[in-house]
């Protein structure tokens, strides 16, 4: 069995920075579980695990919800903070013992959680700042 995401036009939020950020997303996460499947996880895991340690994408949603006001920013970047946790242990997990397959498990899981945030978070806030952005424009 293989996992695969395709890119599904449903979970454009209609921001280019953080939709060009999410097909990204989906792209590394497919690389990956593809490498599971023909025995080179372990080689692809620290590409994947680089990727979202230096990625800058909670902070651009964060820096994107406070410019436009949106209220719930606070509980949007709790969610974000739990997620940099579980990123946080990965990390550790690898530098401790290596790419061994539980890692890879583990990592795969985290990609799963990302990517639910998108389609259940995200597409929740897109209307109000998509709005709000229309309204600075005109």
């Amino acid at each position: 069995m293989t996992i695969r995401f395709d890119w599904d036009p449903a979970l454009e939020t209609g921001i280019p920075e953080l939709d060009i950020q999410h097909r990204e997303l989906f792209r590394r996460a497919n690389v990956l579980f593809a490498a599971c499947v023909t025995g080179r996880g372990a080689e692809e895991i620290r590409s994947v695990l680089d990727f979202l340690g230096t990625h800058l994408h909670f902070r651009t949603e964060e820096a994107l919800l406070t410019a436009t006001g949106f209220s719930a920013v606070a509980a949007h970047a709790r969610r974000h903070a739990s997620l940099a946790t579980d990123f946080q242990r990965l990390l550790r997990h690898l530098e401790s013992v290596g790419p061994r397959e539980h890692l890879l498990i583990r990592t795969n899981g985290f990609l799963l959680k990302e990517l639910r945030h998108i389609k259940n978070e995200d597409l929740a806030f897109a209307p109000f700042v998509r709005a709000a952005v229309a309204a600075r424009k005109a």
